[in-house]
């Protein structure tokens, strides 16, 4: 999955590891997205203490503004299909390369087609969508 040039975002960051681990690998862009404001305050506090320049929202990530960028976006099982369906629904019309990682992905039936499963192992899974043609 590549590094350069894509945004990492994780829905359902909860205390922040992903990201800090994001940020070992690489990534310039660094987005969590938590719904808890205790989490979220926990998960900043954390970026702070390490000096990674990573931003974290608090908020649904239904209701998540997706950067007009490329994107890894990563999640953990954060939420249900319903939720889920939501978020693919607007990842499936992002115009920029898509790839989602989702850990224990319980939510399968939620991707649209666009989305082409390239790698798989029983606890996690990674998916991509191409840039949409103008």
């Amino acid at each position: 999955i590549p590094v350069d040039g894509y945004t990492f975002i994780d829905l359902g960051c909860g205390k922040g590891r992903i990201l800090l681990m994001a940020a070992e690998v690489g990534f310039r862009n660094i987005v969590g997205v938590e719904f808890s404001p205790y989490l979220a305050r926990i998960a900043r506090n954390n970026l702070a203490s390490m000096g990674v320049d990573a931003g974290v929202v608090t908020g649904d990530a239904a209701e998540f503004a997706f950067p007009d960028d490329p994107m890894i976006v990563f999640m953990y099982n954060p939420f249900g299909a319903f939720v889920m369906g939501k978020v693919m629904a607007k990842l499936a019309v992002h115009q920029h390369p898509v790839f989602v990682v989702y850990v224990n992905p319980k939510h399968e039936s939620t991707f649209p087609a666009s989305f082409i499963r390239i790698a798989r192992s029983q606890d996690w899974a990674v998916w991509r969508k191409d840039a949409i043609a103008p």
